[in-house]
C-alpha cells in the first residue's frame, strides 16, 4: 500500500502531461483540418470540427484503430472533391504535408 500511495503522484504528473499532449494535438488537429471535406472514414461524429471531437478522435487513434486511413483522408482529397483555395486556411482540401507530419507525430508521441 505504501508503495501505490508514494506512486501517486508521479503517475498523476503523467497523466496531466498525457493530457495536455491530447490537448494541444487537439487544438492543432482542429485548427488545421475543421474545414477539410470528409474522406470515406470520417462522419458528423468522427472528425475534427470540434476540439471534444477531435479529442475522442485522438483517444481511437491512440489505441491504433485506423489513424493511417484517418490520415490518407485528410492528405489525399483533391479536387473536384474539395474547392482548393490560394491560402490554405481558405481551403476544404486537405494538406499532405501537415496530415503527415500531425498524425505520425501523434502516433510516436500517443
Amino acid at each position: 500500500f505504501k508503495t501505490a500511495a508514494a506512486s501517486l503522484p508521479i503517475i498523476s504528473n503523467l497523466l496531466a502531461t498525457w493530457l495536455v499532449c491530447f490537448l494541444v494535438f487537439a487544438i492543432a488537429m482542429t485548427q488545421a483540418f475543421s474545414l477539410t471535406r470528409f474522406g470515406d472514414e470520417e462522419t458528423s461524429d468522427i472528425n475534427f470540427r470540434s476540439v471534444p471531437k477531435a479529442l475522442i478522435l485522438l483517444f481511437r487513434m491512440s489505441l491504433g484503430e485506423g489513424w493511417n486511413q484517418i490520415m490518407e483522408d485528410y492528405a489525399e482529397i483533391r479536387p473536384p472533391l474539395c474547392v482548393e483555395e490560394s491560402k490554405f486556411f481558405d481551403s476544404d482540401c486537405g494538406s499532405k504535408a501537415w496530415a503527415r507530419f500531425l498524425f505520425v507525430a501523434w502516433n510516436i508521441i500517443s
